[in-house]
């Protein structure tokens, strides 16, 4: 029982001839190159904006403006989504002190991310077994594949590279800590698979990887396989039981089925979903923020069993590759990395909607992708002269290379503003309404409150109750001053969707416009209540009660905005104003308290 010697050998030492091999004699050089132009790759994402969630996940939440909150991010769920993600708070508050509202700087702090990660994934190659050559290759094909856009140039995505250096880290050191038998090393494994999950949830495929390693790279029968896969597993499920207990606490979401879909839904989901995942790995073209609905609620042809045939044709190639295959380890094992970690993001029960398929849930799946086409490609060119097979094998990486530069290029372009953004999302999913809901919203807020009534008026008449829509379309109305003709759109949302604070704010704000104060109070009051720490909605309501003819309520939210926003001249300005005509002392911003 046990790794075998051969196998802890390959994943530490380089074969003697390959040292002598020019293209691999220096992959330390090499690697520093790939980086270097996977960073180049992205370096026009620092002229992009803030889009997407980044303004009220970031820029509106006061949260991330203040060391203040530091300790709350460990205390309550993610303040602008109800996920438990404290680190990546942490991260958005760095980001926040060096840069403020300065978007390059968070850019190019997410493209460090994912170039930190593209070497990572040559280290896990490595440590697989794999060759320098497959490790290079594949740190190439991850470091540049187009799949990676989202999370590359999106800002709020940056769960997703910093949850992955954690967990390679982990992984990585549990495998030296194994065949070491080293306890240091373990608890190293564990202390940075704590962090990875305290930065996203799909780090919880941890404990899965472990069991798949420990029973492809241990010797022995099934029972000594077994045996080593749970008594090495074991540690990371119980730290997984524990995170998941809190997590649950704190956010009351896991087990949560935000869609209502039967379990027969998602399961017949599956196949369609993952064939749609591998089309976009093999040939990333039509990359999106949005794509359409992919629920199957039928077992059709060709809907379930043609994708599921597919499937277990690709399965069926895979095997007898990796029957085959003198690297028949790394082969299974690559795979699995792949199933494990696409996993949690396959079952559509526990996922938005309009939000289901997603670029980002294959970001560490792409991880194995990238290691099983740079095994392949090694292999395909094994035949070739040994006098000739640097150089072609050379170039033939290069030239994978820049064919997925040459995708990926044009298409980041569509994350450089909203409109670019959710344009583009229309046009690939025009069945979201998520995608048109957030053009028209766009649409809206430049002024063009024709074409986004439009989209709006389209949405409601597919789907009449849908709150997201007649939230929009109030909200459009509303910056139109059509009032009366925004509130019962907007009292439709807020029914719809109760736990939606703007829903309630923008209907308080009508509320207000029209006269009734009474109810403008209670919607933008229980704004406030739901998200205390967001930037504007204290404002908000210190409006509706000066309205009210209450200036000291009015000066107290002014001074709680103002605590938010010390920095803000007008706030400060209309706070001296207030305390003038109720005749009391100016006071100056106290000390932003923690959000609960």
């Amino acid at each position: 029982m046990g790794f075998t010697t051969t196998e802890m050998i390959a994943t530490v030492a380089v074969p003697a001839a390959e040292k002598r091999a020019t293209f691999v004699a220096r992959p330390g050089a090499i690697l520093a190159c790939i980086c270097a132009a996977t960073f180049v790759l992205y370096l026009g994402t620092a002229w992009f904006g803030f889009v997407l969630d980044d303004v009220y996940q970031v820029l509106d939440t006061a949260a991330i403006h203040s060391w203040g909150y530091f300790f709350g991010y460990f205390t309550s769920a993610t303040f602008a989504t109800p996920y438990y993600r404290p680190l990546l708070l942490a991260w958005f508050r760095i980001n926040d002190a060096l840069f403020g509202a300065n978007a390059a700087g968070w850019h190019l702090c997410s493209v460090t991310l994912h170039v930190a990660v593209t070497a990572l994934v040559y280290a896990l190659a490595r440590r697989l077994g794999g060759t320098t050559t497959v490790a290079l290759i594949a740190a190439l094909i991850f470091g540049v594949h187009p799949i990676h856009i989202q999370s590359a140039a999106w800002i709020s995505d940056a769960c997703d590279p910093l949850s992955a250096i954690f967990l390679l880290a982990a992984f990585l050191a549990w495998v030296h800590g194994e065949q070491r038998s080293s306890t240091t090393w373990k608890a190293a494994a564990a202390a940075a698979y704590v962090l990875a999950l305290l930065t996203k949830e799909g780090a919880v495929a941890l404990p899965a990887l472990i069991v798949a390693y420990a029973a492809i790279y241990t010797d022995g029968n099934w029972k000594d396989k077994a045996r080593r896969a749970i008594s090495s597993a074991l540690p990371f499920a119980v730290i997984t039981a524990a995170y998941l207990y809190v997590h649950e606490e704190l956010t009351r979401s896991v087990v949560g089925n935000q869609m209502n879909l039967s379990f027969t839904t998602a399961l017949l989901t599956v196949p369609s979903l993952v064939m749609f995942y591998l089309k976009k790995l093999f040939v990333p073209i039509g990359l999106s923020g949005f794509y359409d609905n992919p629920y199957i609620r039928t077992a059709s042809f060709g809907d379930f069993f043609l994708p599921l045939i597919v499937l277990a044709v690709v399965a069926g190639a895979v095997w007898l590759w990796q029957r085959r295959a003198k690297e028949s380890r790394l082969i299974a094992f690559a795979t699995c990395w792949f199933v494990l970690t696409l996993a949690p993001a396959l079952d559509v029960r526990k996922l938005p909607h309009d939000g289901a398929a997603h670029d980002r849930y294959l970001y560490l799946a792409s991880m194995g992708f990238s290691i099983l086409i740079a095994l392949g490609l090694e292999q395909m060119l094994a035949s070739t002269a040994p006098a000739n097979r640097e150089r072609v094998t050379a170039a033939a990486a290069i030239a994978l290379a820049v064919v997925l530069v040459a995708l990926n290029l044009p298409q980041q372009v569509y994350w450089a503003n909203d409109y670019l953004l959710y344009q583009r999302g229309v046009a690939i999913a025009p069945g979201n309404d998520r995608a048109r809901n957030n053009l028209g919203r766009v649409l809206a807020e430049r002024g063009d409150f024709r074409g986004a009534e439009t989209l709006f008026v389209d949405i409601l008449s597919r789907n009449p109750d849908s709150a997201l829509a007649h939230y929009n379309l109030g909200y459009t109305l509303y910056r139109e001053g059509r009032y009366a003709e925004a509130e019962p759109h907007l009292v439709r949302a807020t029914a719809g969707e109760p736990s939606n604070p703007f829903m309630h704010l923008y209907l308080g704000l009508t509320a207000m416009r029209e006269g009734k104060l009474d109810i403008a109070e209670r919607e933008v009051g229980q704004a406030v209540r739901m998200r205390p720490g967001h930037l504007g909605f204290h404002l908000a309501l210190s409006y509706v009660l000066e309205s009210k003819g209450d200036l000291r309520g009015a000066l107290q939210e002014t001074r709680a905005e103002l605590a938010h926003a010390p920095g803000n001249a007008a706030i400060r300005e209309r706070a001296e104003q207030l305390a003038t005509r109720l005749g009391t002392k100016p006071a100056t911003a106290a000390a932003p308290s923690r959000i609960r």
